[in-house]
């Protein structure tokens, strides 16, 4: 484990990476699309951790190179935000740091601490950013960490107003191809599809929000405050786990269950005993969680787009319902199952701002007497993180860590990734310190998951 009070992350440069070639002049300014307009423009953190390597300082200049080459490609990610309707892709580039880290990895994963430690891999970015220094927000900021050992995370933040999961998840794969090709060989294409705005075209006229309203109505709704704050911790179930609770709540609505319906499931099932534990009494609760859109559609979109194509299910569980681990499931497989090919149209039609808007007026009227618990969801499972390879081999550990609440909006917090494996679940769960007192004593809950544990860490190569 490292000593919080001697560890310490150097920063050894700093400069801004710019795509290799200028963009076009018929291609500089970007559309966004309505379903990008309507999505607050936060960072969200990732970080990808790999094992010791022989010439760690060596793969610095590659990777800076094949990060110009990959922004190219995906040029509007090296522009800056213009209002709320389109991005100028005026090549300004993404941050890039390196850092030096004073320990070796096998002792930063020994267990990690996804709290505090790991956002020192991190890069220093605004969070929230102040909305009049949103047109000078870098889309992407980096920073690469070398550990004693040759160990090396890469730290990042990437702005949620173009990019969701699976379009970082394509420029991430993109940027490793074009790393780890052989030298004189041309890399795979990996050129995005970026037409989302011609499929959810924007809103243009002043009844769109500016971003600030927008930001300002999500932190001014009072029903999504908490008084208490969130602390994070991190759980792992495995695939047995997981096989075991598919078995368990297999039913005639849903006969096979998906790994992230089981396991948000069962989560939120414990989350809700905690709390009706802790307060003597069951309060309604809401999950909340976004859908990928793109194999859904008709045709289905591919996969590289970049663009926020997702919209979000929201499910209800009244105070007087059952907390059956079964129901909840179905519960969630239903409300996947409502984001279909007509309510896609919907979205792409003439009346597809007042559907949207629709969402969180439903949630205003249905909980203008109580105060629900919002679990906020984000699912990174299937994605293909794991496979993310620079030329030194595949990730060890990754995870997109969430602070310690600070009683404000998503102070609950239920975010799952993949485990190396494949077949389990991480999970980086934020709950009001009460709850997630009560959870830790959820015999059911601790038996299937693990609480923070090790990630090992092979050992370094003898000539490094």
């Amino acid at each position: 484990m490292v000593n919080m009070d001697v560890f310490d992350v150097e920063i050894v440069s700093s400069e801004t990476i710019r795509p290799s070639s200028p963009t076009p002049s018929h291609l500089k300014n970007f559309n966004l699309s309505l379903l990008d307009q309507i999505t607050p423009p936060f960072y969200i953190p990732t970080t990808i951790f790999y094992s010791p390597t022989i010439n760690a300082n060596q793969i610095l200049q590659n990777l800076k190179d094949s990060l110009a080459e990959a922004l190219s490609i995906f040029y509007p990610l090296a522009g800056r935000i213009k209002g709320h309707l389109s991005i100028d892709c005026n090549d300004e580039g993404v941050l890039f740091s390196q850092a030096k880290v004073n320990c070796q990895l096998s002792e930063f994963l020994n267990p990690p601490d996804t709290n505090n430690l790991v956002f020192r891999l991190l890069p220093i970015v605004e969070i929230p950013i102040p909305i009049e220094r949103l047109n000078d927000a870098a889309q992407m900021v980096i920073q690469v960490n070398i550990f004693t050992c040759g160990g090396i995370c890469i730290g990042l933040y990437f702005l949620h107003q173009i990019i969701d999961a699976t379009a970082l998840m394509t420029f991430i794969s993109c940027w490793a191809a074009i790393a780890s090709r052989p030298l004189g060989k041309e890399s795979d294409s990996c050129s995005p599809n970026i037409n989302a705005a011609s499929l959810f075209p924007p809103r243009s006229d002043s009844q769109l929000p500016p971003p600030e309203k927008l930001v300002s109505y999500m932190f001014n709704q009072k029903w999504l405050h908490k008084k208490e704050c969130g602390v994070s911790t991190r759980f792992v179930i495995d695939g047995a786990a997981i096989s075991l609770l598919k078995a368990k709540v297999a039913s005639k609505a849903v006969p096979n269950p998906t790994r992230f319906q089981v396991v948000a499931s069962f989560i939120w099932n414990c989350a809700v005993s905690a709390s009706t534990s802790f307060l003597g009494s069951q309060k309604p609760s809401v999950m909340y969680f976004a859908v990928n859109m793109k194999p859904k559609m008709v045709p289905p979109m591919s996969q590289n787009s970049i663009g926020n194509i997702v919209w979000y299910a929201v499910v209800h569980h009244r105070e007087e319902e059952a907390t059956e681990l079964r129901s909840m499931v179905e519960l969630l497989s239903g409300a996947v199952q409502k984001i279909n090919v007509d309510h896609i149209l919907s979205l792409q039609g003439d009346q597809r701002f007042a559907v949207m808007s629709g969402v969180i007026d439903e949630l205003r009227n249905m909980y203008s007497d109580e105060t629900p618990d919002l679990y906020t969801c984000a699912p990174w499972c299937g994605l293909g993180f794991y496979d993310v390879d620079f030329g030194w081999g595949k990730p060890l550990w990754i995870v997109s860590p969430v602070r310690d609440g600070n009683g404000l909006v998503y102070s609950i917090v239920i975010f799952l990734m993949d485990t190396k494996s494949g077949d389990g679940v991480e999970v980086i769960l934020v709950l009001p310190q009460s709850q997630m007192d009560k959870l830790l004593c959820d015999q059911d809950f601790i038996t299937l998951f693990s609480i923070n544990p090790s990630i090992s860490v092979p050992l370094p190569p003898l000539n490094n």
